[in-house]
């Protein structure tokens, strides 16, 4: 069942004012999925909920509550000190702009938890959140496996396995995800909007005849729990290559009326460095963005101009994993083995194993 909301803007979302951000009835219905979704606890729930009160959901939160707490014990828990020391100077920015995403909030706000406008992009169908009451008891059990299935992976491994993300575990699109993300990372659901991008940028409602030609997406607005700031995550499915977007269109245009950029990738399968197949959104970032947080996947080393950029590496790298080990960057391999501007990072991210996890923080210098 698809979820309705506030109208969406094709220009970036200024804070709503406390006393518009009451939880609605819609809002409440949003959340209480979610957070069933989630597997954690909901002080508002009715006692009587029978949802809640189910076996299914007993065990469903129990094997949540273990994926949870090993990724809040080690990935979060070491994530959290490190962006209070070394992203400092970057977290003014307003915007995230995520490529190569799909539903992964996790990481998005791990890292910028203080963006208020979240783009991210994928290849995973938009869907609906899963309407759980419209379901038979057999189907909401099903429904929360998959969900399991979908979110473990990117809570013990840092990423989502695209083949699966793409198959039937997602047979409610990407929504149901970024619902139990937003949920079991203590924020509240808003409104869900269903929306399509124009290829001037423009966002609308989705729904429309002339829709059906547009890029889809969704707008979800949240909140962090006890918080009176509604922000914004937008999602659009587009295929990123230079010929993909050529012929969908818009999302440069609607990312650029958006202010204060950072962009941020990992595990994206080196596309950016595929030649001139994803130039676009390769050139894009270096030209739009205040910052830019990255692996080895990314934006290649080569592609900084140091007059332009302040450049600093964290971790380890010597070399891709097996399956990608063409696209081993030498300049890269070498400032690291020559300790050029190298800090240490302890926590996995991408690829990489937690001893072999690399990042690198690219901030654009004053003109």
């Amino acid at each position: 069942m698809s979820c309705s909301g506030a109208a969406p803007s094709s220009h970036a979302q200024t804070p709503v004012p406390s006393s518009e951000v009451a939880e609605t009835p819609e809002g409440r219905r949003l959340t209480r999925f979610g957070r069933l979704l989630a597997g954690v606890d909901d002080p508002l729930a009715a006692k009587d909920d029978p949802l809640r009160a189910s076996e299914a959901f007993h065990l469903h939160a129990q094997e949540m509550a273990a994926l949870w707490t090993e990724h809040n014990t080690t990935a979060a828990a070491r994530i959290r000190p490190w962006v209070d020391k070394e992203l400092t100077a970057v977290q003014h920015a307003q915007t995230l702009f995520y490529p190569f995403a799909g539903a992964d909030f996790l990481y998005a706000n791990a890292f910028f938890p203080r963006a208020h406008t979240y783009v991210l992009v994928g290849l995973e169908r938009v869907g609906a959140l899963s309407d759980l009451d419209a379901l038979s008891a057999r189907n909401v059990e099903l429904e929360y496996g998959r969900v399991r299935k979908a979110v473990t992976p990117l809570l013990q491994a840092t990423f989502f396995r695209t083949l699966e993300m793409q198959s039937d575990v997602l047979q409610d699109g990407v929504l149901t995800i970024l619902a139990t993300l937003m949920a079991g990372t203590h924020h509240r659901l808003v409104a869900i909007q269903p929306v399509a991008l124009s290829k001037d940028g423009h966002v609308t409602p989705r729904g429309s005849s002339e829709s059906a030609t547009l890029t889809p997406g969704a707008r979800i607005d949240f909140a962090d729990e006890g918080s009176s700031e509604v922000r914004t995550l937008y999602y659009f499915r587009t295929d990123l290559s230079d010929k993909g977007l050529a012929k969908q269109g818009g999302l440069m245009a609607f990312v650029d009326t958006l202010p204060s950029q950072v962009a941020f990738t990992k595990a994206a399968a080196y596309l950016m460095q595929q030649g001139s197949s994803f130039s676009v959104v390769r050139d894009y970032i270096l030209a739009h963005s205040d910052a830019v947080l990255q692996d080895d996947t990314g934006v290649p080393l080569k592609s900084f101009d140091r007059a332009k950029w302040d450049v600093r590496l964290f971790g380890h790298y010597s070399e891709p994993i097996p399956v990608f080990r063409n696209y081993r960057q030498p300049d890269l391999a070498k400032a690291y083995a020559q300790n050029q501007n190298v800090s240490p990072l302890d926590f996995h991210v991408g690829y990489g194993r937690e001893l072999a996890s690399n990042l690198l923080l690219a901030v654009r210098r004053a003109p």
